[in-house]
């Protein structure tokens, strides 16, 4: 056992051995900064630090990774507001890639972050779970991880918000209220019965920080009862592939297909119903669009108006889930 920090290793990687990755990072409005980053895992160790820099954004950083020994790596972004008086510059919104990627000496590979369409996303480890019993209190809870603001590629991705509000339903009447943002950080206490419930939460972060997403409302419908173990519970969310530029912006007045994607429970063969309507007016009114081959159509907005998407998604066991995006994209 020593208290000296071990010296001396130097190994020297030549550009032989090294893959590249360029990261285009989006800002979904002006004056921000952004952090592209890489942070490396070796087999049988945990994740190593993370490297980047600073930079104007939107545009391009280039990270040359390393792919001897087995390293695998998992890519970021950070979207950075205004520094204080102090220089410090506060995150605003962050993706992640949901799993590290091994890379191919010499190969060239890109990745875009920030942005939209902004909204749920589900994936491993991802959703809404229920406890079993704890054996010492016998307390069960059911708590949810689900980012709110995966971006276009499907980061897992959060953001800087202004209000929140999530309440637990259990057959139509409510259980509590919180302000987790779907993090997992304040669970839901439960009963061992089994019931309806309905997981609801609606978050808004301020058009300084995007003028995209600028509120997202879930609502995951089930039935749940007592667990012998940690159970993930059927949820689905819906994903909006709306071609896009760096900033979230689609050509003005085009008619535009946009493609989906069903997440979670219903997803696939176990799909019984998907339903989608379009607002032009930040929500106050719905119009339904048909859903063909997996896609929709809609005539992008006006330069600066946004249009806004609602899905609605059921499994063939009769779990509802609603996702509402206010303000998906803007016209350009």
């Amino acid at each position: 056992m020593t208290d000296r920090l071990a010296t001396g290793y130097t190994r020297h990687v030549r550009a032989s051995e090294l893959a590249k990755l360029s990261v285009d990072m989006g800002v979904p409005a002006p004056g921000k900064s952004g952090f592209a980053y890489a942070a490396p895992t070796l087999p049988g160790m945990r994740e190593g630090d993370s490297y980047g820099a600073v930079q104007p954004a939107p545009g391009t950083r280039t990270l040359l990774l390393s792919v001897l020994d087995g390293a695998t790596w998992r890519s970021g972004f950070w979207q950075l507001g205004a520094p204080d008086q102090d220089g410090y510059q506060p995150v605003e919104a962050e993706q992640a890639s949901m799993e590290p990627k091994r890379y191919a000496a010499g190969s060239s590979h890109r990745e875009t972050f920030n942005t939209g369409v902004f909204g749920p996303v589900l994936g491993k480890g991802l959703g809404v779970f229920r406890t079993a019993p704890d054996p010492e209190t016998g307390k069960q809870t059911i708590a949810a991880s689900v980012p709110l603001f995966g971006d276009g590629a499907g980061h897992a991705g959060s953001s800087a918000l202004t209000k929140t509000a999530t309440t637990l339903y259990r057959n139509g009447v409510k259980v509590a209220e919180n302000e987790d943002p779907l993090s997992g950080w304040d669970p839901f206490t439960v009963d061992g019965a089994d019931a309806e419930y309905r997981l609801t939460t609606s978050v808004e972060r301020s058009p300084d920080v995007s003028a995209v997403s600028t509120r997202i409302d879930t609502s995951f419908t089930f039935r749940s009862r007592q667990v012998a173990d940690h159970t993930a519970l059927p949820v689905s969310t819906v994903r909006f592939h709306a071609p896009l530029d760096i900033s979230s912006r689609a050509p003005a007045g085009k008619v535009t297909r946009i493609p989906v994607t069903v997440q979670g429970s219903a997803s696939g063969k176990n799909l019984k119903s998907l339903t989608i309507s379009v607002s032009d007016d930040s929500g106050r009114t719905w119009k339904h669009a048909k859903v063909t081959d997996g896609a929709f159509f809609v005539r992008n907005p006006e330069k600066a108006q946004g249009i806004s998407f609602r899905a609605q998604v059921a499994d063939k066991q009769g779990n509802v889930s609603e996702v509402t995006i206010v303000n998906a994209y803007l016209g350009k």
